[in-house]
Formats: structure tokens, C-alpha cells, sequence
């Protein structure tokens, strides 16, 4: 097998890594986020949030519908690892990716995903601009992204040329896999 990936090869299962010395991060919002719950309805859509489908703004985010979410979100850090790659660790269904990233999707015009900038806030105050939250929003094999199984996820799937793109421009800093579907059967 040369440099391309094995023509055989449908799908690569993508997630950011997890590692205690990565950056990981938590989706927060304005009314939500360091415990100010402050002018916020426990039982509206944006009450006390889970971090996972919630049908909240989580599920809003991860499902890349950002025109539906009313307030300003972004990401904090959360634990003690400050290293950043291409797609940060979010311990929930929402995924943030950097620029380069995202630029190099837009250049390949791949389908299947949305993304909006948001910042990266760190725990010593410092915001990071430049980092997207991107959902793959597709359920479609004829997309070149897609959601893992049929919703959104801490992982997606990509298509090889996407793989090879980012890895030529140098932004596949995330861990990559051949997509099993075996694995998923009994979900």
C-alpha cells in the first residue's frame, strides 16, 4: 500500500484524544456554566443541562443547529491537560475543532458537517479564538462526514480523501481508525 490509503477502506471512525495531557473541554453557555444558574428556568430548554441529548442546547449544538441557540456558548477547560491538537476532547456529544481543520474541509468542500467559531476559554482566563464547533450532521453514506451511528457523537466518520486531506495539510492530529460497523451491531 502506497501513502494513499487502501482503496477498500469505506470509512475512518474519528475522535479527538483523551489522554489526561490533552486540553479537554465542557460546552458552556451565557446563564449556564461555573454553577451561575442565575435568570434560568430549570425547566425551559435551557435549564439544568445533562451532557448528553438532552434535547437542550447540547443537543442543539451537537446537532450543528447553532441558528436555534439564543445565547452565546462556548468551551472552558476542564481538567489539567493543556495539549491542544485538531479536534479537542469534550467529555459530550459536541466536538471543537480547530481552524485549520475546518479550513481544510471548506478547501476539499466536503459534505455532511457544519461548524460555527466559538472560543476556547482556559481556566487561567485566557480565551482562544480560532476553534469551531463542528458537528457531522449527516446519517448518509453519500456524505463525505457523517455522524458515527445515526446521531451525533463524540466520534464521526469521514471518508478516505477527507483523511488524506487533512493529514497532507497537517491537521489530522486526532485519533483515526478504520470504521468496524461490527462493532456498533448489537447498539
Amino acid at each position: 500500500m502506497s501513502k494513499k490509503l487502501a482503496a477498500d477502506i469505506k470509512w475512518f471512525e474519528v475522535q479527538a484524544y483523551s489522554g489526561s495531557s490533552n486540553l479537554w473541554a465542557l460546552l458552556e453557555w451565557q446563564g449556564y456554566g461555573s454553577r451561575d444558574w442565575e435568570g434560568i428556568d430549570p425547566d425551559s430548554p435551557r435549564g439544568r443541562q445533562s451532557p448528553w441529548h438532552d434535547g437542550g442546547i447540547n443537543d442543539l449544538i451537537a446537532d450543528g443547529r447553532f441558528e436555534e441557540v439564543d445565547v452565546q456558548f462556548w468551551y472552558k477547560q476542564s481538567g489539567s491537560g493543556m495539549k491542544l491538537r485538531d479536534l479537542v476532547w469534550t467529555t459530550g456529544p459536541s466536538i471543537v475543532a480547530s481552524t485549520g481543520f475546518i479550513e481544510t474541509l471548506r478547501s476539499i468542500r466536503a459534505t455532511g458537517w457544519v461548524a460555527k467559531e466559538t472560543e476556547l476559554r482556559l481556566k487561567n482566563g485566557d480565551v482562544l479564538t480560532g476553534w469551531w464547533s463542528f458537528a457531522a450532521t449527516s446519517t448518509s453514506d453519500t456524505d463525505d462526514i457523517r455522524c458515527l451511528l445515526n446521531q451525533p457523537n463524540f466520534a464521526f466518520r469521514m471518508k478516505p480523501h477527507v483523511l488524506e486531506a487533512l493529514r497532507a495539510a497537517g491537521h489530522a492530529d486526532f485519533e483515526s481508525r478504520v470504521f468496524n460497523s461490527s462493532v456498533y451491531e448489537e447498539l
